[in-house]
């Protein structure tokens, strides 16, 4: 993070880039002559024009944090993407609440019937759902907004023209229609194992509050909680059976503090938009 850092200190611009020599890469984002010369040939692969054609030829939009588009949640973490790729609606960023929802990738069969009866309320109250668009919980999330003719934002670990997994192809073809799909990554970008907890800051940054559905001890929803409560999100939990291997984690966040979410009130009555952003309308 710190050399992309570097290189916008340099020039916000990132005009230098395409004229730059290794040294010069090196001088500028401080780094070792040979780190910055393989970074060097990667952009010379993949140079932002190529990005931006592929972005025109693919109906994705840019949106950095110098932009009036990039939401003002998100641009308030700590080391927010320095560039999102979306492809969606037209009206981005959306101007409402939002709350995003994870949890298990193999949830118990008590998820999908406690998230029908928590989100639509929301939905219906105009909040967005956000979500990685996932197996399990996410996916169930995404499923339920759109059901309920509501909006939702699936944060990708991958660039957009890779989707993954590849079974979601056509959950993320509907998406599109009534969201957005979101990466910090150019749209070729495969996805890479590192990308995905990195994926979760965006995820909670992006809204007011957290939803956990079901996690075990050790899993990147906890990730997600975590990252919340660093970016002073509120996070929210489905209590889940004590016998239930994969509700251990998240039943340990309210033992920790985390709001027991019994109905969509516990959520909506609980966040206060304009203390949170004042510029939504």
């Amino acid at each position: 993070m710190a050399h992309y850092k570097n290189a916008l200190e340099y020039d916000a611009t990132l005009a230098w880039i395409d004229k730059a020599s290794p040294s010069a890469f090196a001088e500028i984002l401080h780094l070792p002559l040979q780190q910055a010369s393989r970074i060097h040939s990667e952009l010379q692969q993949t140079t932002f024009k190529a990005i931006s054609s592929v972005c025109q030829l693919h109906d994705i939009s840019i949106h950095t944090r110098f932009d009036d588009s990039y939401p003002h949640l998100l641009r308030h973490i700590f080391a927010p993407p320095h560039v999102l790729y979306v492809k969606g609606r037209k009206n981005w960023p959306p101007r409402t609440k939002a709350l995003s929802v994870v949890g298990s990738r193999h949830p118990s069969p008590a998820v999908r019937p406690a998230l029908k009866h928590v989100l639509p309320p929301l939905v219906e109250r105009n909040w967005c759902i956000v979500s990685g668009m996932a197996y399990g919980a996410d996916r169930i999330a995404h499923e339920i907004a759109m059901h309920s003719c509501g909006m939702t934002i699936a944060v990708l670990g991958s660039g957009i023209n890779h989707i993954y997994p590849r079974a979601h192809t056509n959950l993320a073809q509907r998406i599109v229609q009534q969201g957005w799909l979101v990466s910090e990554y150019p749209p070729n970008t495969p996805p890479r194992k590192w990308h995905f907890p990195a994926r979760n800051r965006v995820i909670s940054g992006l809204s007011q509050g957290v939803l956990i559905a079901e996690a075990k001890q050790r899993s990147g929803s906890l990730i997600t909680a975590h990252y919340a409560v660093e970016q002073n999100r509120d996070v929210y939990v489905i209590p889940g059976s004590i016998y239930e291997p994969y509700a251990i984690g998240s039943n340990e966040l309210i033992r920790d503090g985390a709001t027991p979410v019994f109905t969509a009130s516990d959520i909506d009555e609980n966040v206060s938009l304009e203390a949170i952003n004042p510029s939504i309308v």
